[in-house]
């Protein structure tokens, strides 16, 4: 499952940069870019960050990813 364009969807959605939602999820707007292209996977930790920064649940996440 290629979570990387359920994160962009949802970030792009709250209008965030990449930089806006490293910000919130404690990390660098690189990792962001690298998540949402897929170079990289992302830790269940980080991912429930990300989701809560995006001010949905985990599950929401998921489920969009799996749409995609």
């Amino acid at each position: 499952m290629n979570l990387g364009p359920a994160i962009k969807y949802y970030r792009e959605r709250l209008g965030l940069t990449r930089a806006e939602l490293a910000a919130r999820a404690d990390t660098s707007p690189a990792m962001v870019e690298h998540w949402e292209s897929g170079r990289r996977g992302i830790s269940i930790t980080k991912l429930h960050e990300v989701a809560n920064s995006l001010g949905i649940q985990l599950w929401v996440l998921i489920i969009k990813a799996e749409q995609t």
